[in-house]
């Protein structure tokens, strides 16, 4: 019996960007043959009254949302590999569900709710295949 039905990159494909306007989206593909679970890493180097961080993937549907607070230098990780989001190595409590990469084009939208702050977003993924 096989365990993991699919095969997977060694290596990560990854996309990063810097901004401070809410919301904004990126694109990301995935060139594989199966879904793909994607890591995202937040790292904010300013933050003013932020409440919640949202990750959509708006061709599936999938969203996830931290509710909480955020200060300067704080690392988010929301982990879709792991099944886990932590800040600053601590887990934290979520809503919603892990953000996959479809096949092919996927735009993920990041939505920061507060008043002002900038941030350094990485996605990455493993491509997978059947």
């Amino acid at each position: 019996k096989c365990k993991t039905p699919v095969g997977k990159s060694r290596s990560y494909e990854s996309t990063s960007l810097t901004f401070s306007t809410s919301p904004t989206s990126q694109s990301f593909v995935n060139s594989g043959t199966y879904k793909s679970p994607a890591v995202f890493i937040l790292i904010f180097s300013a933050a003013s009254s932020i409440t919640a961080i949202d990750i959509t993937n708006t061709v599936t549907g999938e969203e996830i949302t931290y509710t909480g607070s955020v200060a300067a230098n704080d690392v988010f990780v929301f982990d879709g590999e792991n099944k886990q989001i932590t800040r600053n190595g601590a887990p934290q409590d979520f809503n919603g569900s892990f953000v996959n990469l479809d096949l092919g084009a996927n735009i993920v939208t990041f939505t920061i709710t507060g008043t002002s702050f900038t941030v350094n977003a990485t996605g990455k993924f493993r491509t997978t295949y059947l």
